[in-house]
């Protein structure tokens, strides 16, 4: 027959269990609350700096549009090149972001934004290939000059040993 203790024991188990529980819970939904408003923090904070980013874009080829006018009219060989130019902060932004604040029944946005980073993949491409074809241009001038100077060093020797002959 068990006794007083017994019967404590088993329940002080089984409420510790429960209480086990009831606090796990309460910590698991605070951390899924946590995680949500960090989230929502998060997405506000990509919106906003893709937004910022895209009005100085803007801003700048505005900026060069302009300044490519007065080189036509003018033509005076002095084309400015505007630095603010730089589609880069696309490849920092996460796109699920946008497209989770746009929202998905927004077709027109979308579209958009589709638009707007396919054309940053065929800038990004463009950018590779003038790279590429800049390292090819070097490669082919290194190796120019190192054969001009093989070919240079072999008529001054030659030159050389034909007015010592004739001497």
């Amino acid at each position: 027959m068990p006794n007083w203790f017994d019967w404590f024991s088993v329940i002080i188990g089984i409420l510790s269990i429960f209480g086990g529980y009831w606090i796990a819970t309460r910590i698991y939904s605070n951390e899924k609350r946590d995680k949500r408003i960090e989230e929502k923090e998060l997405l506000s904070t990509e919106v906003s700096l893709f937004k910022n980013s895209l009005a100085q874009l803007n801003s700048s080829v505005a900026n060069q549009i302009q300044n490519l006018k007065e080189y036509i009219e003018k033509q005076d060989f002095r084309l400015e090149f505007n630095q603010g130019i730089n589609a880069d902060f696309l490849h920092f932004i996460d796109v699920k972001f946008l497209y989770k604040d746009t929202g998905v029944n927004k077709q027109e946005e979308i579209q958009k934004l589709n638009e707007l980073y396919q054309a940053y993949t065929h800038l990004m491409t463009l950018e590779l290939l003038l790279e590429m074809n800049l390292e090819h241009i070097l490669k082919s001038i290194i190796f120019m000059k190192t054969n001009f100077i093989h070919i240079e060093n072999f008529f001054i020797l030659n030159i050389l040993s034909y007015v010592i002959n004739e001497a």
